[in-house]
C-alpha cells in the first residue's frame, strides 16, 4: 500500500465509551484493529460528546428536524444545539484528517447515521459513508470501497466472552 490511507470512524465503533447508555460497542473492533495492523490510520470522533452531552445520558431521537432527549415522565428536552455543535466540530476533525477514504458511522444514531443523522448526512456528502451495525454487511461494503487494499479476515467461529473482550480493550488503551 502506498502511503497511509485514513478512515474516519464514530468513536463508539473503536470501543470508546460514548454511547448514550455508557457501554462499549465492540462488534467493529476486530475489523478496525485489522485495518490498523495493516497500516490504515483511523481517526474517530463522537459528535454527541463533542457537543457537550455526557455519558451515560438519556437516549435521543429526531422528530421533524429537532433532536429530543427523552426525560422519562418529565417529557423531552431539545438537544439540537448540542448535536449541531458536535456535528460542526466532528466535521472539522474530518476535514483536518483529509484525505479520508471512507467514514464508518454507527447506524441508527441520531448523530452519525449517514441516512438521517445530524453529522452523518453531512459527512456522507463529502465522502463514502457506511452505516455500521452488528449483523449487517458493512465489512463487505468497506471491502468494495477499499478493493484489494483490504479484505476482511475469515471468521474462525470463536467467540470472545464479553469480560475477555473488555479486558483486551483495556489492555490496548481503547477503554
Amino acid at each position: 500500500m502506498n502511503g497511509t490511507l485514513t478512515l474516519f470512524s464514530s468513536s463508539c465503533l473503536v470501543g470508546k465509551r460514548c454511547l448514550y447508555h455508557g457501554f462499549p460497542c465492540t462488534f467493529a473492533l476486530p475489523a478496525l484493529r485489522d485495518l490498523e495492523a495493516r497500516g490504515f490510520r483511523i481517526v474517530d470522533a463522537c459528535p454527541e460528546m463533542l457537543g457537550g452531552l455526557t455519558c451515560p445520558r438519556r437516549a435521543s431521537y429526531i422528530f421533524d428536524g429537532v433532536v429530543y432527549q427523552s426525560r422519562g415522565t418529565k417529557g423531552q428536552k431539545n438537544v439540537t444545539p448540542h448535536f449541531a455543535l458536535g456535528a460542526q466540530l466532528a466535521l472539522e476533525i474530518l476535514e483536518a484528517a483529509r484525505p479520508v477514504a471512507v467514514a464508518l458511522l454507527l447506524k441508527d444514531s441520531p448523530s452519525c447515521d449517514p441516512g438521517f443523522g445530524i453529522f452523518g448526512r453531512q459527512a456522507a456528502k463529502l465522502l463514502p459513508a457506511i452505516a455500521c451495525k452488528r449483523g449487517t454487511e458493512w465489512e463487505a461494503e468497506l471491502q468494495k470501497i477499499l478493493g484489494a487494499q483490504w479484505k476482511p479476515r475469515k471468521k474462525r467461529g470463536l467467540k470472545m466472552s464479553t469480560r475477555r473482550g473488555l479486558s483486551a480493550m483495556k489492555d490496548t488503551g481503547r477503554l
